[in-house]
């Protein structure tokens, strides 16, 4: 599946998630993507047992489509943090973003995800990333590289 120029107008809406004082940047997904996924989410659960992964199964409802861009966990300056994200955001060049497969990981409990692959989405992790190093927000996010996806279950 590929998608978008309309793009620009969604990352500009860039979201921060902050739960139990952990905050998450993600790129919220168009209208038209975002019921394709829903579509999806609804196939996992045969999915998840024809490749013999044991997955609980949470109301797709309860899931809100995104791709997450970093995990920064406990952030005492997250309007800074917010505000170079949208900076960012405003600069970027999009093109197109293509989901290349469904694949699962472990963290504390499986999790489905759809892979997705954009050259301006590494840019944009990779950029804020330095940003907020430079700004001198720390983050935790521990992943030598970023592999771009959305959350289909968990």
């Amino acid at each position: 599946m590929q998608y978008l120029n309309e793009w620009k107008q969604y990352i500009n809406e860039a979201e921060m998630q902050e739960n139990n004082d952990s905050v998450i940047a993600w790129l919220s997904l168009p209208k038209d993507i975002e019921n394709n996924i829903r579509k999806l989410q609804k196939t996992v659960p045969k999915l998840a047992e024809k490749d013999n992964i044991e997955i609980t199964t949470e109301d797709e409802k309860d899931l809100e489509s995104h791709i997450t861009l970093l995990y920064i966990g406990e952030c005492k300056q997250s309007d800074k943090a917010f505000n170079i994200l949208k900076k960012l955001c405003k600069e970027i060049e999009t093109d197109s973003l293509t989901i290349t497969e469904i694949d699962y990981f472990n963290n504390d409990k499986t999790v489905c995800i759809a892979k997705v692959e954009g050259d301006w989405l590494d840019e944009l992790h990779w950029r804020y990333r330095l940003a907020l190093e430079e700004a001198n927000i720390p983050f935790k996010h521990s992943f030598p590289k970023y592999k771009a996806h959305i959350t289909l279950q968990y």
